[in-house]
């Protein structure tokens, strides 16, 4: 029976149908030992004898074979490299000759180098395939293809050929190294950015980035890029980018400061330095003006080089942006322009003027408030209505004092701007004058007699003129050379009993001090009375006794006499220089009266006797 161990020791196990003598192995993939069981057959009546072991074979099976791994490489464009094994064949006795292959599409083979475990390859400029055939006692074998990537030639990628920029300005967008991107080498790259100034040899490194902003720039430059391809494949240079920097936009200057009057148009105002630079081809204007807020505010449809800002109110300030039109340089801005706008001319106000007295002379005209506005400069002109007309006066100050006056009079003053914003006139100030003060009259009064109080005197004239109001005041004289006042204040006046011939006047007083006159003079006549003088007769009579005569101890011939008695009767007339008197029987005591009057006045004076 033969038997197997893999250690020779223990674990022996019986080959399945292996009894023979001999044994025939077949294909082996693992190194065993083996042996042969022998037990003898059965003697007689005896048992099994055995069994016993042959000494045990050892069979050694080499390793399988492995072709070993080449490493796969890629490599630049044009250049060589050595092919190795990454990992050698194995198996067998490990005692293998090489041979290298190499193949353009890997069904066509060329031995290109034997017995080595490297193969130094010729410069390349393409890609290959390689392989290894080893060979063994126990066998050949050929490893797996291994490619050899040669990668394209280095090609240089373009950035943009020119561009141009304003001055100062900044790329919209970066400069892009893979504007059309290189190619070639192992398709990995770094850059490394070179600049000169335009027309300038030697270039300095200032980037190695994909990506070049360029900022703020001032002056024209070249530019390019050095492709570093990775792997070493080398470095290639991207075209010349010529880059143009404009000059700086100069927006040339405009001229038009002023000072103008309010409500006024400044001139028109404009360029007198044109724009240059940013491609000196034509360029775009936009007015501005600043607004309350000082922001710079564009004036709408004003885009000329000239302005037309029209009236102004207030004062402003105006520029003019400039902006390139080919390149869009811009915008900039000229000077500002400042319209000084003064402030509104307004004449000032006069005081009114209080109304005055007949040929007196009025308060100086003044201003209450003076004028305003322009320049603070101002001339003035007084003129006065005549007949419906403005007259000048000649008069040219501030104020004006007019002279006396018999007529009211209105006035006003042209103020004339003496920096040209033109004349105004001030509000007209009339100056009432009142009428000439005109005395009123008084009545006369009737004659009276002696100690009797005259009729009321009375006003049969009122006075005019003055302002209209008056006071009053009477005046007596009985001479008319010494006056003295007896007030009443009132156009009427009532004098007590008078015993000799008075005179009287009123005086008026006009309010406003427009002055006094006086009225007429009234001669009051006092006529004297008749003289007193005796009755003469018997002052005791007799009742019933006639014939009884009275007379008087004076008598004129310009009296008319009237005699009275109540207890009695008169023998005779009662109106002549004398009385015959008869008593009644019932005589009293009783009075006899006799009135005396002169016939041309009516003046009386009575005298009596007192009868018993």
């Amino acid at each position: 029976q033969w038997q197997q161990s893999l250690d020779g020791t223990t674990s022996w196990q019986d080959l399945e149908g292996e009894t023979d003598v001999i044994f025939s192995l077949g294909p082996l993939t693992e190194s065993k030992y083996y042996r042969l069981s022998v037990i003898s057959s059965p003697f007689q009546y005896s048992n099994f004898c055995g069994p016993k072991f042959t000494n045990a074979v050892f069979i050694e099976v080499k390793a399988d074979l492995s072709a070993g791994i080449i490493t796969s490489q890629s490599i630049c464009y044009d250049t060589s490299t050595i092919m190795e094994f990454e990992e050698l064949p194995s198996g067998g006795y490990e005692n293998f000759s090489y041979q290298w292959q190499s193949s353009t599409d890997g069904s066509l083979w060329s031995n290109v180098g034997s017995n080595i475990t490297s193969y130094s390859t010729p410069t390349l400029t393409e890609s290959i395939l390689y392989r290894v055939r080893s060979t063994d006692v126990c066998g050949q074998i050929y490893t797996l293809s291994s490619l050899l990537n040669v990668y394209d030639t280095l090609q240089a990628g373009s950035i943009v050929s020119q561009d141009t920029l304003c001055f100062n300005s900044s790329l919209d967008n970066p400069l892009n190294a893979n504007f059309i991107p290189p190619s070639g080498g192992d398709l990995s790259y770094t850059y490394l950015w070179y600049y000169s100034e335009l027309g300038g040899e030697s270039y300095t490194f200032f980037s190695s980035s994909g990506f070049l902003p360029l900022y703020d720039m001032t002056e024209s430059a070249n530019i390019y890029v050095d492709y570093i391809s990775g792997s070493n494949c080398g470095t290639v240079s991207s075209n010349i980018l010529e880059l143009i920097v404009l000059d700086e936009v100069y927006p040339g200057s405009i001229y038009g400061d002023t000072t103008i009057c309010y409500s006024s148009s400044p001139d028109i105002f404009g360029l007198d330095n044109y724009p240059i630079g940013g491609g000196d081809v034509s360029y775009s204007y936009q007015w501005q003006e600043l607004n309350v807020d000082e922001d710079w505010v564009s004036i709408a449809d004003e885009t000329t080089e000239e302005l037309d800002v029209g009236a102004l109110l207030t004062s402003n300030s105006y520029r003019l942006s400039v902006t390139s039109d080919v390149f869009g340089c811009g915008p900039k801005y000229t000077n500002q322009v400042d319209i000084q706008v003064l402030d509104e001319f307004l004449p000032g106000q006069l005081y009114g003027q209080e109304p005055i007295c007949f040929n007196t002379i009025p308060q100086q005209i003044d201003f209450v408030s003076p004028p305003s506005g322009a320049n603070g400069d101002y001339s003035y002109n007084w003129v006065v209505l005549d007949d419906g007309d403005w007259v000048l006066l000649n008069e040219f100050g501030q104020s004006y004092q007019p002279n006396q006056l018999t007529e009211s009079s209105n006035y006003l003053v042209f103020v004339t701007s003496e920096y040209g914003c033109g004349t105004v006139w001030s509000n007209e100030v009339e100056i009432v004058v009142y009428d000439s003060l005109q005395t009123g009259l008084i009545s006369e009064v009737y004659p009276i007699c002696y100690d009797e109080v005259p009729g009321s005197i009375l006003e049969i004239t009122s006075p005019v003129g003055g302002d209209g109001t008056y006071t009053y005041e009477w005046f007596e004289s009985e001479d008319q050379i010494n006056w003295n006042s007896i007030g009443g204040d009132n156009v009427e006046y009532q004098s007590g009993a008078l015993v000799e011939t008075t005179y009287f006047y009123l005086n008026y007083t006009s309010g406003s001090d427009c002055g006094t006159v006086s009225s007429n003079i009234i001669e009051l006549i006092v006529n004297p009375l008749p003289d007193t003088v005796q009755v003469l007769g018997p002052a005791q009579v007799c009742s019933n006794q006639s014939y009884v005569e009275y007379n008087l101890s004076e008598t004129n011939g310009d009296l008319y006499y009237n005699w009275s008695i109540n207890s009695g009767e008169f023998m005779g007339s009662s109106q002549d220089v004398f009385a015959i008197v008869h008593f009644y029987n019932a005589l009293l005591e009783d009075m006899l009266y006799v009135e005396q009057t002169f016939t041309n006045t009516g003046c009386t004076n009575t005298m009596s006797m007192a009868i018993e």
